[in-house]
């Protein structure tokens, strides 16, 4: 019988890329047809969640509660890598509960299937999901003080702001992003502030 997929697809947070969900979509399905002999049954998607927050991601935690159902329509998840999933221990814990379920999973990126067989597998979902977790925090690290670095110079940090449009600029051969005050939009915060 041939694979019945469910596909997890995540966008974190700090990812800017508008299409992540539809080339992991993409990913996910060219893997299923092509490797596994498969067919896409389904698919769950949390998007502008870190991999960090397990009880907030609603698509990874109705995942979970459909492994665990008996009635479920699927019998192997694929995901792009285990950083979609998660990280830390909270990982290897779900990871052996789908797998406990009779649930097989698949990182169509390295077309790994997950295996928690062995003490020795144990350990490298373990070690694989803190250096991810360890990685995670260097990049939110790093974006901080490349956002406060550019606020101290009066760069846009992030999206738009009220009474300011975005003016794309280059210095030296380095684009930046400054604000400039839109004169029809600053006119009515400050008729605001005046009432």
């Amino acid at each position: 019988m041939s694979p019945r997929v469910l596909l997890y697809l995540r966008k974190s947070t700090d990812e800017h890329q508008a299409d992540s969900i539809d080339t992991q979509r993409a990913g996910g399905t060219r893997f299923t047809k092509s490797k596994l002999k498969g067919e896409v049954v389904g698919e769950i998607v949390d998007e502008g969640e870190s991999r960090a927050e397990f009880k907030r991601r609603r698509g990874f935690s109705r995942m979970l509660a459909l492994c665990a159902s008996k009635d479920r329509d699927f019998d192997t998840i694929v995901v792009r890598d285990e950083s979609r999933l998660g990280a830390g221990a909270r990982l290897t814990v779900a990871l052996d509960d789908m797998l406990a379920a009779g649930v097989r999973i698949f990182y169509y990126a390295n077309g790994e299937e997950v295996q928690l067989g062995s003490a020795e597998q144990k350990i490298m979902v373990a070690i694989k999901s803190a250096m991810a977790e360890n990685e995670r925090a260097k990049t939110a690290e790093r974006t901080r003080e490349s956002h406060e670095t550019k606020a101290e110079k009066g760069f846009v940090v992030g999206g738009r702001c009220y009474g300011y449009d975005n003016l794309r600029v280059e210095t030296d051969g380095k684009k930046h992003t400054e604000y400039r005050i839109n004169v029809v939009q600053a006119g009515i915060v400050l008729e605001i502030c005046t009432r």
